[in-house]
């Protein structure tokens, strides 16, 4: 992406978060953020700015913005509990917690896969690292990790993303098998392959030309 359309696609996705009224999406973005300035992907200054224009726009509309959400039906109990950051975690640290003592019932083979579908629970651990620890035993608990490191390092311009996907396992269990997610794994690859072909090609093409010459 060119960098000077960035800051409006994050302003877009900063946009798309607010509407999903999730937290855990919004402490995703807030490392998203964090990585691209990191990075260098984007400068700082005009997060900074950005980030006032919209504080600014928030506090003049922001009554009437919410009431006409809750006319219709948008804000309800449960998004304003969101909105309040008001304590409810929908039963998951319960379910989590089952997971983990699952994991420590057998920690070195697991319980095998599909050990957090097939339980009395009736809900799974929205938990990947959790997940997959119960299911495949100590290993499981580094394959997202593993993952994420070994896209960070064949790419700099990866690691916010390997930083998000880090994150989103400690809200999600399904990442694995999110084929979003998977494309923008193999999309990222795929531009590392392409880069390295490109660098190889250019640096074949230097001594030819001193020959050449």
């Amino acid at each position: 992406v060119p960098r000077r359309w960035r800051i409006p696609l994050l302003a877009a996705g900063a946009a798309g978060v607010a509407l999903t009224f999730s937290r855990s999406s919004a402490l995703c973005y807030a490392v998203l953020l964090v990585g691209l300035v990191w990075t260098g992907a984007v400068r700082v200054r005009w997060v900074a700015a950005v980030a006032l224009a919209a504080a600014c726009a928030l506090m003049y509309y922001g009554p009437e913005v919410a009431l006409y959400l809750e006319r219709n039906g948008v804000l309800n109990e449960n998004t304003w509990a969101r909105l309040r950051l008001a304590h409810d975690d929908s039963g998951r640290l319960a379910v989590a917690a089952r997971a983990w003592d699952l994991f420590l019932e057998s920690p070195v083979l697991g319980s095998g896969i599909g050990s957090t579908s097939d339980w009395d629970v009736g809900l799974q651990p929205h938990n990947a690292y959790l997940h997959l620890a119960a299911d495949h035993g100590v290993l499981g608990l580094f394959v997202l990790p593993a993952l994420a490191a070994a896209v960070a390092f064949r790419r700099r311009g990866a690691i916010p993303f390997a930083a998000v996907l880090l994150a989103a396992g400690v809200f999600s269990h399904q990442l694995l098998i999110s084929r979003p997610v998977l494309v923008l794994v193999a999309l990222i690859e795929a531009l590392e392959e392409a880069g390295s072909a490109e660098a190889a090609a250019r640096h074949a093409a230097v001594p030819a030309g001193r020959a050449a010459g």
